[in-house]
């Protein structure tokens, strides 16, 4: 009959397909189901290959995915794009392993349906697969996939006002190994600084009082900063901030600055006039001497928590002091 013959036929294709899985392929399937399950957990699941055409085997193998129980095969289509991207970087990394040659893995957006943990992750693969050679290209709107470090790298695609769009890149951003190892360390221990690649504005401060601060501030003024796009980065110190804003200017991203005086201090002045140089004079705002004689409180008496408390007590723009009003003034438009 014909289910028999059937029948007898797939069998025999499974005979003849058994006999093409070389001792390479087989290699290659073990590893690339191997990093399948590091990267997504799918521990549970079984992976293969098969043949579309016998007579073309390689160039149309289907891959798909098999409950262990219960048996449901699903197709990379039917999966989440944070699977699919897994699985595209398993399959290079497995090729990679068997051919030994360069290779190029291209993924959009790869922060889809990860939650934070598996982004940081998942970016840490994607730098090891940059290591190995192989060449990595990928669009995101994730600050979990750059790093302040790595500002050579990344190409900022903008649509431009009258239409079309524009890209600005960091490849001609040249600074020494220390200021690299101190962009390095802020990336990691303050992964929302990378935002600023994202943001249509910046407004960069000192350290985390003067950004406590701005949790409040657009509120009293009426100003929403998310709608507009404008992130406030805190640079760690005022020494540093020549590094931000001097990659912003590169990036083309309209900044401004909100720094102390430091009256009386040996390189206070000739660093207030180096950002100065950078960001633009007039995108250069000055607390005298600093955020506590602005507010009225006694020197290094201000972190974080109490910058916040203070500012909430705050009913009216007018509470704010002159200088941080004209800072945001400034930045809106920009």
């Amino acid at each position: 009959s014909d289910t028999s013959r059937t029948s007898e036929f797939s069998e025999k294709m499974k005979e003849a397909t058994e006999v093409l899985r070389t001792d390479t392929f087989k290699d290659f399937e073990q590893n690339f189901a191997s990093h399948v399950q590091s990267l997504t957990g799918l521990a549970d699941m079984e992976l293969g290959f098969r043949s579309f055409d016998p007579m073309d085997h390689y160039r149309l193998l289907e891959l798909y995915i098999q409950e262990t129980v219960g048996g449901l095969e699903f197709l990379p289509a039917e999966l989440g794009s944070g699977t699919q991207s897994a699985l595209a970087v398993a399959l290079v990394r497995a090729y990679s392993q068997i051919v030994k040659e360069a290779t190029g893995l291209v993924i959009e957006e790869p922060e889809l349906y990860l939650h934070p943990h598996a982004c940081r992750y998942f970016k840490s693969v994607l730098q090891s697969l940059s290591n190995e050679g192989v060449q990595v290209f990928y669009s995101t709107h994730s600050p979990s996939f750059v790093n302040l470090d790595s500002y050579n790298d990344l190409y900022i695609v903008r649509r431009k006002p009258g239409g079309g769009t524009e890209v600005s890149s960091g490849r001609n951003i040249v600074m020494d190994e220390e200021d690299r190892r101190k962009l390095k360390l802020e990336s990691r221990f303050d992964a929302a600084k990378n935002e600023m690649f994202f943001a249509q504005r910046v407004l960069l401060v000192e350290g985390p009082s003067e950004k406590g601060t701005f949790k409040i501030v657009p509120d009293l003024m009426n100003i929403e900063f998310d709608q507009s796009g404008t992130s406030v980065v805190d640079t760690g110190s005022k020494t540093q901030m020549p590094m931000f804003s001097y990659m912003l200017s590169e990036f083309g991203i309209p900044h401004v600055c909100l720094v102390d005086k430091d009256e009386g201090k040996t390189t206070g002045q000739a660093l207030t006039d180096k950002i100065a140089n950078l960001c633009g004079a007039g995108n250069i705002f000055i607390m005298d001497p600093d955020l506590e004689g602005e507010l009225g409180v006694a020197p290094n008496k201000l972190n974080y928590q109490s910058a916040m408390s203070l500012f909430a007590e705050y009913t009216k723009a007018d509470d704010i002091p002159v200088v941080i009003r004209n800072a945001v003034d400034k930045l809106c438009p920009l």
